[in-house]
């Protein structure tokens, strides 16, 4: 009985052997067209740094918070319904960025936006009231919606009406 397992576990591998080194990759198929530029909304990314001061921050009583009111006019209201913000926190160098919500010991950063701004508050933990946060450096990026065509329905698409948009488009 074990003779019949040992030649049939042989002849088991020896098939997958024979099988895998048998299979051939098929070739290459042709390049596809070259798309578009910047119809993704990628290209529109905006990103820019700014830098608070003591006089940037403003201590609200009523939750023990600070905040700093950024205008930034790259957040428009299709940036606010189909788009999104980030904000992130230097280190002091520019050299390393730390994403918001951002908590460092009892000292937590959070962050909300709306058309033209954004608001980052600094609290504590405990429910004290932090100190003034001063000089900090963050990077603000706009993500637009992506710019792109609505997907038509089945059956319903003039190829003649798209290569003729195409040729005037070039």
């Amino acid at each position: 009985m074990k003779k019949s397992i040992q030649t049939t576990l042989i002849l088991s591998l020896a098939t997958i052997c024979l099988t895998l080194n048998s299979c051939k990759k098929g070739d290459t198929g042709p390049a596809g067209p070259q798309g578009t530029a910047g119809t993704n909304g990628v290209a529109n990314i905006q990103t820019g740094t700014v830098t608070t001061n003591n006089s940037t921050w403003t201590l609200d009583n009523t939750d023990n918070s600070y905040n700093a009111t950024l205008t930034y006019a790259a957040i428009t209201q299709s940036v606010i319904d189909k788009g999104t913000v980030q904000v992130f926190i230097s280190d002091g160098n520019g050299s390393e960025w730390a994403a918001l919500p951002f908590s460092y010991g009892i000292v937590q950063y959070n962050y909300s936006y709306k058309l033209g701004q954004v608001i980052i508050s600094v609290t504590l933990s405990n429910g004290n009231a932090p100190n003034n946060p001063g000089g900090q450096q963050f990077k603000v990026v706009v993500i637009p919606p992506a710019a792109k065509a609505p997907k038509p329905e089945s059956g319903n698409v003039d190829f003649k009406q798209i290569t003729r948009a195409q040729n005037l488009s070039n």
